[in-house]
């Protein structure tokens, strides 16, 4: 666990510049705080430092989060309604943490009658602006409640 920990941070170092260059800022210690917490699940699906940059940089930028063109694709009205149902439920959570999450957002779709995925992907695609990451619930415990909360409200206006 310790030398795991090590090596993230090591990584987290090591990218840390391309980030920096990419977003056009430094990152806060806050950040750095995220990107470490984050960089187990960001490591898995990466070939190289220059991925790893890119696949983390929606941690970082600031709100409203631009949408790709697969992303908002899925912001359409059902995907809007979905993000919007969620977000209600996650609002109401004490414990916002991975099982938890997947409990009653598990509950939320089973209500709706449609597969987890349909809520899922509208959800990743507001927070990350993209149609991939490591796992949203993941994704959701690291950037907190208020964060997730704020990047969902802003896709439904938007």
């Amino acid at each position: 666990h310790y030398i795991r920990e090590a090596e993230d941070a090591r990584l987290v170092s090591l990218v840390t510049p391309r980030v920096e260059e990419r977003l056009g800022r430094s990152l806060s210690d806050h950040d750095v705080s995220l990107f470490n917490q984050a960089m187990n699940s960001l490591k898995q699906r990466v070939k190289n430092l220059n991925e790893l940059a890119d696949n983390s940089l929606f941690y970082f930028k600031q709100r409203p989060i631009q949408l790709d063109e697969h992303a908002a694709k899925l912001l359409d009205d059902a995907g809007r309604a979905a993000i919007a149902g969620a977000a209600a439920i996650l609002e109401g959570m004490d414990e916002f943490t991975h099982d938890p999450m997947l409990a009653a957002l598990s509950a939320y779709s089973e209500e709706e009658g449609v597969k987890l995925g349909k809520i899922m992907q509208p959800i990743r695609a507001a927070i990350t602006g993209s149609t991939q990451s490591p796992s949203m619930f993941e994704v959701m415990e690291q950037l907190g409640k208020e964060e997730t909360l704020a990047r969902l409200k802003d896709a439904c206006t938007t």
